[in-house]
């Protein structure tokens, strides 16, 4: 005789397979509005994007235009161009995207003076952190598939020249483990090396945070192993 199978099991297996949502948009903006985002804070100046307009990655679907934040300060911690985002909805990962203008004479780590270094802290428990060189130094950041405009050449600024990267396409900025209500991202430049101003500074553009509900792996193999168990039954 076919049994069917219980309605309990079915109903927590049910739970869990709806706990795995898509990603959920929680902010984004183009900073092209007269007024810069309330979430927003920090050190930055609203600039236009000048020479970056139009340009995006052959992989990407961000492209600069209008306005980006631009952070020339003296570089460190205390100097980060931030986001804070309260009340978030229930999830375990966030994922985090935006274009990346590196503008002016960036050092890389083994330049004439250096090191320039570039990080952003997601959180408490996560950092990425890179470095770009423009006109000297070898050592620069080095996912191609991220790359929008790699050229030293002048997009408007001093005229050492500038960069661009699409960080949407960054793997290491996606699905990082988060389950606080609140999330601060801190974006900023420091290193021996870093002098900001008119000589090193960088700017963002199209910043998107998203979150997503993904259910633990265990959860998964205890449903597995259940419906394995009422298939024997039968």
């Amino acid at each position: 005789m076919r049994r069917s199978v219980p309605a309990a099991f079915l109903a927590v297996a049910a739970a869990i397979a709806g706990s795995a949502s898509a990603d959920t948009q929680v902010f984004f903006s183009s900073f092209d509005g007269v007024v810069v985002p309330a979430e927003i804070g920090g050190f930055f100046t609203q600039e236009s994007v000048q020479g970056f307009a139009g340009m995006s990655a052959p992989t990407g679907t961000s492209a600069f235009g209008g306005n980006l934040l631009r952070n020339d300060t003296l570089g460190g911690s205390s100097t980060a161009t931030t986001l804070t985002l309260t009340d978030l909805p229930e999830h375990t990962h966030v994922s985090v995207s935006f274009l990346l203008a590196v503008i002016d004479s960036w050092d890389s780590t083994n330049g004439s003076v250096s090191p320039d270094l570039w990080r952003i802290e997601i959180g408490d428990d996560f950092y990425f952190e890179t470095t770009f060189a423009i006109t000297s130094g070898s050592v620069n950041y080095s996912n191609s598939t991220a790359a929008i405009y790699e050229a030293a050449g002048n997009l408007g600024w001093s005229g050492y020249g500038e960069k661009a990267y699409d960080f949407g396409l960054e793997t290491q900025l996606q699905n990082i483990p988060h389950t606080g209500d609140d999330l601060t991202i801190r974006i900023y430049a420091h290193g021996n090396g870093w002098q900001g101003g008119p000589d090193e500074s960088w700017g963002i553009d199209n910043l998107g945070v998203s979150v997503v509900n993904v259910p633990a792996p265990g959860a998964l193999a205890i449903v597995g192993v259940a419906g394995l168990a009422v298939r024997r039954r039968r």
